[in-house]
């Protein structure tokens, strides 16, 4: 599953680059989609069959069974801790609206879920730690900010305690350190995970887009690697990763920086992970930072940046 998430991932951004490469080799080739559609090979990708076979078993072990109704299954929501799962959802939805949410509707959607949610929020923990490595005096600085928290007031920086006797920073802790929040910023500014176009469909009647005239139809989008580095909103320096910029800002300023971040896009169609992606980096930096101590150097072999980790001495 792991490799299959990587080819999946590795792919678009191939593409996204060099569109041709689709039509010659990969999804798009048109032998390729003849003989799917043909059904001389399986056209499921990994993640997609990995989604199909989660479905299937869950149809054997509905088998004889009632499906319970929204009601019902909130009800049992409410008695398991563990609450209900997306697929139970996804396929209660058939019963509820059955003209929309088809057998393939429901693949799809498990398959996004797979798909969407499998390293974006790894891509920004990697960026966030990997700034904090190549910028010593950062990392310094947020350490001490953490420091000063736990001595302060440990009871309100920790939500819990591990059985090894450190301490969890809760969600409601981490909205209080100023610092740690510039460090996450910033990363998502200089490192958004999705480095592709958003893309949207300009809708018929046509639209007047940054004072230029759009038909209808066209596909339009913006990328969050070109609006994180607009030198008249973020300064001159765009190509420096400066956490202090967020704590500099004016209100007027810094309400203009914060709606023109893109990490998780905008309107309508923002990423309905964002608050369990940021619930969980929030919580993890501040925690791990507390727990371990890190260090950064370069591997020979592929001359990658990795990390070294190291427990810290009680």
């Amino acid at each position: 599953m792991y490799e299959t998430l990587y080819i999946v991932k590795t792919n678009p951004f191939q593409i996204g680059q060099q569109p041709w490469l689709d039509y010659l080799f990969l999804r798009k080739n048109p032998v390729k989609m003849w003989l799917m559609r043909h059904g001389y090979f399986n056209s499921f990708n990994g993640v997609a069959a990995f989604a199909s076979a989660r479905n299937a078993e869950r149809r054997e072990q509905e088998k004889g069974e009632r499906r319970p109704s929204i009601v019902e299954l909130e009800a049992i929501n409410e008695k398991k801790k563990h609450g209900i799962d997306f697929l139970t959802r996804f396929r209660q939805a058939q019963i509820d609206h059955p003209e929309f949410m088809t057998d393939f509707q429901v693949l799809a959607a498990s398959t996004s879920l797979v798909n969407a949610g499998s390293d974006t929020t790894a891509v920004s923990l990697s960026a966030v730690f990997y700034y904090l490595l190549k910028n010593p005096a950062v990392y310094t600085k947020l350490m001490a900010e953490l420091d000063n928290a736990a001595a302060t007031d440990p009871a309100s920086l920790f939500s819990k305690t591990t059985p090894d006797g450190e301490g969890l920073v809760s969600w409601a802790a981490s909205q209080k350190l100023p610092y740690l929040d510039a460090v996450i910023t910033e990363a998502f500014r200089l490192y958004p995970a999705v480095g592709l176009i958003l893309e949207r469909h300009v809708p018929p009647q046509g639209a007047v887009i940054c004072g230029e005239r759009i038909p209808g139809g066209t596909i339009v989008g913006c990328n969050a690697w070109v609006l994180h580095r607009r030198p008249e909103v973020f300064g001159k320096d765009v190509d420096v990763y400066r956490p202090e910029r967020w704590l500099e800002a004016d209100p007027t300023k810094l309400k203009e920086m914060r709606a023109t971040m893109f990490q998780f896009g905008a309107g309508a169609r923002t990423c309905i992970g964002r608050n369990i992606s940021t619930l969980e980096i929030y919580k993890l930096i501040p925690t791990f930072l507390r727990t371990f101590e890190v260090s950064y150097f370069w591997a020979v072999c592929f001359l990658h940046c990795c990390v070294y980790v190291g427990e810290l001495a009680c």
